[in-house]
Formats: structure tokens, sequence, C-alpha cells
């Protein structure tokens, strides 16, 4: 019985860390946005890892889809923030309730250092 138990523990963290992926989440800009000559269009880009060329685009930052998008994620994934050092700075606020979020769903977010 002690073997089985093992066997099936042994399972279940092998299948948690397979399924467990690194995410980034990227600041960028959209390159031929005409609607304002002066301010540039933020977006932010959920890379996912599945070696695919499918991304997630967000417009905004504190968006209830964005914390959808990361709470629904694997436990013990990683977020990796990628902020942009050309554009302005997400507000401290929101990243640490994007943050608190993440925590809350055992998803570990992390900021990058800024390119």
């Amino acid at each position: 019985m002690k073997k089985i138990i093992l066997i099936f523990v042994c399972l279940t963290l092998i299948s948690a860390a397979s399924w467990a992926k690194d995410y980034h989440l990227v600041q960028t800009y959209i390159a031929d946005d005409e609607t304002t000559n002066t301010a540039v269009l933020a977006v932010y880009v959920l890379v996912l890892p599945d070696n695919s060329s499918r991304a997630i685009v967000f417009k905004t930052f504190d968006t209830q889809k964005m914390e959808a998008w990361l709470s629904s994620l694997p436990r013990e994934s990683f977020v990796h923030y990628d902020a942009n050092g050309f554009m302005p700075p997400v507000d401290p606020a929101k990243l640490e309730a994007l943050k608190t979020c993440c925590q809350k769903k055992g998803v570990s977010f992390v900021e990058s250092n800024v390119n």
C-alpha cells in the first residue's frame, strides 16, 4: 500500500511540474498606430510557451481579462513581466495588484530587468 501511495505522489509531482510553464507578459507598442502623432499606444502581450505564434494582447494593464488569463494559468507557473524602458512605466499600484492576483492562484509573477 505504501508503494502505491508513493508512486501516486511521484506521478502527481511530475505531472504538476510538467504543466507549470514560463510565460512572458511583454510591454510593447503598436508600430503602425496612426491615431496620434505624439503618444505611443502601449499594449501588453502575453506570450504563451507552447512554441507557437499564439499570443494574447491586452490594450490596458489593469483589465479584469488580464487577471482572468493570468489566474487561469497552471499553478507553479511563472509570469515574467518584461517592461519596455522606452515607454512610460506601469503604475506601481496596478503592478502590485496583478502580483497579488497571481500569488492567490499559485502563479509566480516576476519583474524582469527593464530592457
